[in-house]
């Protein structure tokens, strides 16, 4: 008997927030997004992009951010196990009019915190390629 394909995939949708950045002068933004995850042996593919949806209202005092089509490919490092190469294209609108200069010194910060946030998520669920 095989696996059926559909037992390696994960559809969730995720209701995400951040707080304020640079001492307040980037509002907190929040974030509905779909998430696709396909695990294989040694690798894990994720597919996300934001959705609207009466459960995930835009939240007072929020500004709320466009996810477009990204991904991300974890796949562990042949010869070290303690290793995992991870490549990610995303493309945000974090909206509202913000200086270029500040966006371009906070973006690191907010991609490292999403990075941790989407490792804890995959750890927590088993889908953390180990």
């Amino acid at each position: 008997m095989s696996e059926s394909p559909c037992a390696r995939y994960d559809l969730t949708v995720v209701w995400s927030s951040t707080n304020s950045v640079a001492r307040g002068l980037i509002s907190p933004r929040d974030l509905s997004i779909l998430i696709k995850v396909s695990k294989e042996e040694n690798t894990v593919i994720i597919a996300s992009q934001s959705v609207e949806r009466e459960d995930c209202p835009p939240r007072d005092k929020y500004v709320r951010a466009q996810s477009y089509p990204w991904g991300a490919k974890m796949e562990r490092v042949n010869g070290d196990p303690n290793k995992t190469r991870v490549t990610r294209v995303f493309h945000i609108d974090l909206k509202g009019k913000l200086p270029r200069s500040l966006v371009d010194a906070t973006v690191p910060h907010i991609l490292t915190k999403s990075y941790e946030e989407l490792t804890d998520y995959l750890k927590k669920n088993g889908l953390f390629v180990e």
